[in-house]
């Protein structure tokens, strides 16, 4: 019983903290700026207006490289904007992974699993209030290898862009 009760104060004190009365669902187009992963889709989750969550993936026509990774970005820093906040600047810290699977220069199969740091920093526009946001973001990003096995190097900075659109459900207003 006690855990049940700490479990439930812990996604009660959640739901405060992250504003989540609100979720948006949607989905998003990534594209890139160097040759650093695959363009490709992603689904999206928005447990409140800070914290967006997208699963990317990425399916090779001839099976080549094949890659599945996430995104989480917390941007609790609004940039001014005008009133009515109908386009909104925004600015956050946040994080990423990915799995590719690839054949080698044998032509075995092997993978990888990459991750890092990035820095969001994109514009939303609602062309209909409190219910449709489509946006853009541009994420300065660093890349650590964990396997096959741990590096850093410079050439590990890129800049992905991504553009989309979020449908919202519960939402008061915008930020």
């Amino acid at each position: 019983m006690k855990i049940k009760t700490i479990t439930v104060f812990l996604i009660l004190s959640l739901v405060i903290i992250t504003q989540a009365h609100s979720f948006g669902l949607g989905v998003q187009a990534n594209f890139r700026t160097v040759d650093s992963f695959e363009t490709g889709m992603a689904l999206l989750f928005s447990p409140s207006e800070i914290i967006n969550i997208a699963g990317n993936w990425f399916i090779a026509p001839d099976g080549e490289r094949n890659s599945l990774g996430f995104t989480l970005d917390i941007c609790p820093f609004p940039l001014p904007s005008a009133e009515p906040r109908i386009l909104c600047f925004t600015l956050g810290v946040g994080f990423f992974g990915w799995a590719v699977m690839f054949k080698n220069d044998k032509g075995e199969s092997d993978s990888e699993f990459d991750g890092g740091f990035r820095i969001p920093l994109g514009v939303k526009f609602y062309p209909v209030q409190n219910f449709i946001e489509i946006f853009a973001h541009i994420a300065p990003s660093f890349e650590v290898s964990f396997t096959p096995q741990f590096t850093v190097d410079r050439e590990t900075f890129f800049l992905p862009i991504a553009v989309g659109v979020r449908v919202w459900f519960g939402k008061k207003d915008n930020r």
